[in-house]
């Protein structure tokens, strides 16, 4: 058929696709076939991961969540709510997961408070503890809290008196700030009462009770409560640390009557080998049949983090049989009464990041924690130089006690024990490397007795530093407790046992 005039040709739906593909296959039959285009296996993988997080991130956003915002970010997209779940959980879904890129310097995102205090919170089954004469402590010292507006016992409190006051062994464990010196110097001194009440006086350098503490700022803290409470029940509490003329003290040791004392390691060792402080006095005990709990020696061993190996050395001093575990439900977990921020710096807007900080809390008690003496004195210099008033920590936690400085910069031994509760700021200048460091950083603030539950600035520079973030954002997105946490004891016990020792034989 021959068509000698143009004609319109109308097609519908599927005749129109057969022509089209008639005429493709006609045309390719005649074309030289054109080379085919391939992705390399690098790009394709690296499209395919983003299409993956991209589905991820869709699948989450689609939910509403009702709960209070636990995790505010700069990028909005890594909010997390309380009762967000996660499938297929990554760190594509962690705010500080590509933090190890220098591009993400500036990000920055925050662990807000969203909940009370856990260590003022009774369990049901301690609930019988409303107050501290339930524990059967003497009077007086029940007087002796009452006169310091100390009513209410915490929750570690209602779980280890009751024990100690039996004469059980314990190794305790409870978050940061829940009142734990109260927790086993309560039962002590009301034993050191009854065994008073029947020897009479005190035997000269020849204490009932001994109180083994890592620092001297907190052998002081302990042995000022100490003596606060003694005084109602005619108890002599006594201090002794090191670098307060160690070596005169050996020499020429004086006769003290001490019923508790309260120490540090290192000088407390050179007591015990010192012949001179050594009594010849034998001391008789009487049979106590009726009260078990003043027969023989009792062992506490109490923290915010324990090492791993605390069974092998515990084993050392008491069969670990007789020794039991007290643990609050709170332990090892991000308080979720404190506010906790995390920058994402680099080395040259560090410094200046911290000044912006501080200019703007200027009157706000302020603790700035370090990684060596080296960075505090820095840290020192440079607020020097901007005129704000502050201390590097050589011994004089007191000044801040007494308000002579809102601003204490130190490293990380001044974040054990310390009842920091005048405290409201923690800066970590330096973030720390362990998690147990960073768990008592944070408990300086928010502890049993302050004004205000406090806030934690962190700066994260190095790389190495950002895979200890990633443990505390997963268990705040995850409601977990922390990974990987160990009190490195032994470590920090024997740096600075072989520094001190290096130091003398200079």
């Amino acid at each position: 058929m021959c068509l000698r005039y143009p004609v319109l040709v109308m097609f519908r739906d599927c005749c129109l696709r057969c022509y089209l593909n008639l005429m493709t296959r006609s045309y390719s039959a005649n074309v030289n076939p054109q080379p085919r285009i391939t992705l390399p296996h690098k790009i394709l993988e690296r499209l395919n991961r983003r299409h993956a997080k991209d589905a991820a991130k869709k699948h989450q956003t689609k939910r509403f969540y009702k709960g209070p915002l636990i995790i505010s970010c700069k990028r909005k997209e890594f909010n997390h709510y309380k009762g967000q779940t996660y499938s297929n959980f990554s760190y594509n879904f962690l705010a500080s997961g590509g933090w190890k890129h220098r591009l993400s310097v500036g990000d920055y995102f925050t662990i807000n408070a969203y909940d009370k205090n856990p260590a003022l919170e009774l369990d049901d089954e301690l609930k019988q503890y409303s107050d501290f004469s339930s524990f059967g402590l003497h009077d007086d010292l029940v007087k002796a809290l009452n006169d310091h507006g100390i009513r209410r016992p915490t929750n570690v409190q209602a779980l280890t008196i009751p024990k100690m006051m039996t004469g059980q062994n314990i190794m305790c464990t409870a978050e940061t700030g829940s009142g734990k010196t109260l927790a086993y110097l309560l039962p002590i001194l009301n034993r050191i009462r009854k065994y008073k009440a029947l020897y009479g006086e005190t035997t000269m350098n020849a204490p009932y009770g001994i109180v083994l503490v890592p620092s001297r700022e907190l052998a002081d803290q302990i042995y000022a409560v100490a003596t606060d409470l003694s005084s109602y029940i005619d108890c002599k509490a006594h201090v002794v640390c090191g670098g307060r003329g160690t070596q005169k003290l050996l020499r020429v040791p004086p006769l003290e009557e001490t019923d508790i004392l309260m120490t540090t390691p290192g000088v407390f060792s050179k007591l015990l080998t010192n012949s001179k402080h050594i009594t010849s006095e034998k001391l008789e005990l009487p049979e106590l049949m009726d009260e078990p709990e003043m027969t023989g020696m009792q062992v506490a061993l109490v923290s915010a983090t324990l090492p791993r190996n605390v069974e092998e050395i515990l084993g050392d001093i008491v069969p670990i049989d007789t020794v039991e575990e007290v643990s609050t439900d709170s332990v090892h977990q991000l308080m979720p009464h404190v506010s906790q921020k995390f920058f994402r710096v680099s080395g040259t807007q560090k410094p200046e990041e911290f000044l912006k900080i501080i200019k703007t809390r200027s009157n706000v008690p302020t603790l700035v924690f370090c990684k060596n003496s080296e960075t505090a004195n820095f840290v020192g210099y440079l607020l020097e130089q901007h005129e704000i008033n502050n201390v590097v920590r050589d011994g004089r936690y007191e000044m801040m006690l007494s308000g002579e400085t809102n601003i204490l910069v130190a490293t990380d031994i001044a974040s054990r024990g310390l009842d920091t509760t005048k405290v409201h700021l923690v800066i970590n200048y330096d973030f720390p490397v362990h998690m147990s460091d960073y768990i008592h950083r944070v408990g300086r603030v928010g502890r049993v007795g302050s004004d205000v539950p406090g806030l934690v600035i962190s700066f994260i520079q190095q790389k190495w530093e950002v895979n200890l973030l990633w443990k505390i954002e997963v268990a705040a997105r995850r409601a977990t407790k922390l990974k990987s946490v160990d009190a490195n004891i032994k470590r920090k016990i024997t740096k600075l046992v072989e520094e001190k020792y290096q130091q003398e034989d200079v």
